[in-house]
């Protein structure tokens, strides 16, 4: 690559629209639309642009042709997630390189670092965990020989600096200092596909974006994807009405639409997975088909799922809110949303990773429990002004599980559909993250709301209004977003999309269309026992509590970290399973059994749904504690046999006592 030099702005007129396409024809092999063309020239001139646009629409694009005209121009790209990071390299025509947890953990930062300050890669994808590090810093954009020939810093997903940024994610909410790092004539670029006006203000402001911006604004409706809601029918913890996902007529795995199902817990996912693998087997169809996604799987699991469902393999994928963002998941013919999400633009984001080929159809269902439509949308302000509490800290068992560093999301959704906050040390709650440069504060100092009063509002009334209209249900996604004000579908001109005949909107528009399965109780309707729930007494809880936590830090830390590690077994275990398997008040002699009252993610292989070595290992142990209190319990019963037996003598020896002295005070006159 020739000698880098400072970047230069471009006279408008200078900037001719045709020259880009021709480039991006040739280097990129793309035919950019207009509006991405315009985006490209906005930054050429030395404009920040936003880039609102449906996914799938093609902002990916635009953060290549700023590239274009001057083979001496870099980008740097902030990316929330290592599976669209590496993608994108992937797919890169242009030198690229993701710099993730994952990437530098098998080559190495430095040497990564080394290459990127040396002008290897003209297109440079990092997390934004590593983009505001001090490593980072030091290696990469203290280097003048980088930092003069960036031409555009991309932010992608960016409604993530509003929905995370200050949350499980801090480090979203810094990415302005990225501004004093590089000169006043680097651009930024910001993409999402759902920035209503409140998230916009938001990354404006966090971002220093300059007043000049230029907006290019797409609508964000998808004609290609139904939309409908489901009330439950059954208990939440039968998982029964997900069983129309694996049809009647189903022999094969084939024979089942791919699915992607989103849930709000990482447990729930797992629970979801087990009873459709049930229901699956009941039909001869291999278990195999059905998987879930978190971020305690690792990232080799999570590339070979990614892998199975690009190729079909997996049927019936359930997800949490990593899965999917940004990624070219072209073959998902169904989303179904189990619960309300945390906010509107999450629904929306959820719902669009169905069909990102336009060509094709395919649907969004949201189920949820039938309180939501009892739930009065002007009651919203009333819920949502609450102090909503939102802790900065990191699951350590997330954090330790994971290859890659994870942390528990900690606004949950709860059963009747409200949205709540909780701490993220509940660690039910899952959102993949790349490990962050700190993992804990204090919990008073921690706490946070997630969202403004208005912002919070607005969310929850768009939420309701969704799931509660009896009209169509584009509605409130268009007035939400604004879509009316913004580019529409144009087939060859916006878009590649061209509606098909026959596409079908909504329940509310077409209910004939939206016919829902009928679903017999008796044969799905298991789920978990109500009542109040049989415990441990408290000494065999805390003899189990005592022998698991000893053996988390006697055996299977040494296993895992090797000898003399500092590290917290925490990372390993954390405290809730622990008190889980020692209040569940039975022996968890059988894997299955042990699933049922919790979940160790380190301990179960989600390939084969069976434990691994460590799961092996617990097992085991359960095993050996079982066998020494059924041991002390017969000791104990002993003792109290012979205790018994001693009462029972003594109270016979007293009685006898008791008579032969009464006996002996008779006189004979006693027994005239």
């Amino acid at each position: 690559m020739p000698p880098p030099g400072k970047i230069r702005h471009f006279r408008e007129d200078s900037v001719e629209l045709a020259a880009i396409s021709t480039k991006a024809v040739e280097i990129l092999g793309k035919h950019p639309f207009d509006w991405q063309l315009q985006a490209a020239k906005a930054i050429y001139c030395g404009q920040d642009v936003v880039l609102d646009a449906g996914t799938g629409f093609g902002k990916t694009l635009c953060f290549s042709l700023p590239l274009l005209l001057d083979e001496n121009d870099l980008a740097l790209t902030i990316s929330p997630l290592s599976a669209l990071m590496i993608e994108q390299a992937a797919a890169s025509r242009l030198p690229t390189v993701a710099v993730c947890q994952q990437t530098t953990s098998r080559v190495g930062s430095e040497h990564l670092y080394h290459d990127t300050v040396n002008r290897k890669f003209r297109q440079v994808i990092v997390s934004p965990e590593i983009a505001v590090s001090n490593e980072f810093l030091r290696l990469v954009l203290s280097k003048k020989s980088f930092t003069d020939s960036v031409r555009v810093v991309n932010i992608d997903e960016a409604h993530c600096i509003s929905e995370w940024g200050g949350t499980f994610r801090k480090d979203y909410s810094q990415l302005g200092t990225l501004r004093g790092r590089f000169p006043k004539a680097v651009c930024f670029q910001v993409a999402s596909a759902t920035l209503p006006e409140h998230v916009l203000d938001r990354i404006k402001s966090t971002l220093r974006l300059s007043k000049d911006i230029k907006a290019i604004r797409l609508t964000n409706e998808r004609p290609n994807i139904a939309l409908s809601v489901r009330t439950l029918r059954h208990s939440k913890d039968s998982k029964a009405d997900l069983r129309f996902l694996i049809p009647a007529h189903a022999t094969s795995a084939q024979d089942i639409p791919i699915t992607l199902v989103y849930c709000n817990k990482r447990d729930e996912a797992e629970d979801c997975v087990d009873r459709l693998r049930e229901w699956a087997a009941e039909q001869g169809i291999s278990p195999d088909a059905i998987a879930y996604y978190h971020a305690l799987i690792g990232e080799d699991q999570k590339r070979q799922l990614e892998d199975r469902l690009d190729k079909g393999d997996v049927r019936i994928q359930l997800a949490s809110e990593a899965l999917g963002m940004g990624c070219d998941l072209r073959k998902i013919r169904r989303v179904v949303l189990w619960g309300l999400p945390l906010t509107f633009c999450s629904l929306v984001q959820r719902a669009g990773r169905a069909g990102r080929d336009l060509t094709l159809e395919a649907e969004a269902i949201l189920l949820v429990p039938s309180s939501v439509m009892k739930q009065r949308a002007e009651h919203s302000t009333e819920l949502t002004t609450r102090v909503n509490p939102i802790s900065n800290e990191t699951s350590l068992e997330d954090a330790g599980a994971s290859a890659s560093g994870t942390s528990g999301f900690n606004a949950l959704v709860d059963n009747e559909g409200v949205r709540i906050a909780a701490d993220a040390s509940d660690g039910d709650n899952d959102d993949e993250i790349h490990r962050p440069s700190s993992t804990t504060t204090s919990n008073a100092k921690g706490r946070r709301q997630l969202f403004d009063r208005n912002s919070n509002s607005k969310d929850l009334r768009a939420l309701l209004d969704y799931a509660q209209t009896k009209r169509c249900r584009r509605e409130p996604w268009n007035q939400y977003f604004n879509n009316k004000n913004k580019l529409q579908l144009l087939p060859s001109e916006t878009t590649t999309y061209n509606p098909a005949n026959q596409t079908r909107c909504c329940d509310n528009c077409e209910p004939r269309l939206f016919q829902q399965e009928n679903i017999l109780s008796s044969t799905v309707d298991k789920g978990f026992k109500k009542g109040k729930k049989k415990k441990n007494d408290k000494h065999k809880a805390d003899y189990i509590c005592t022998c698991l936590r000893g053996w988390r830090k006697e055996v299977l830390a040494p296993a895992h970290y090797g000898e003399n590690s500092a590290l917290s077994t925490a990372t390993l275990m954390w405290d809730k399973i622990i008190e889980a398997l020692a209040t569940c008040g039975e022996q968890l002699l059988d894997y299955d059994q042990l699933r049922r009252r919790t979940r160790w993610a380190m301990g179960h292989d989600n390939i084969s749904g069976r434990p691994n070595s460590w799961g092996v290992m617990l097992m085991g142990e359960l095993a050996k504690i079982y066998k020494a209190l059924d041991e002390k319990e017969a000791i104990q019963q002993k003792e109290k046999e012979i205790e018994q037996q001693k009462k029972e003598k003594h109270d016979d020896e007293m009685a006898y006592r008791r008579n032969t002295l009464i006996f002996d005070n008779k006189t004979p006159e006693d027994y005239a």
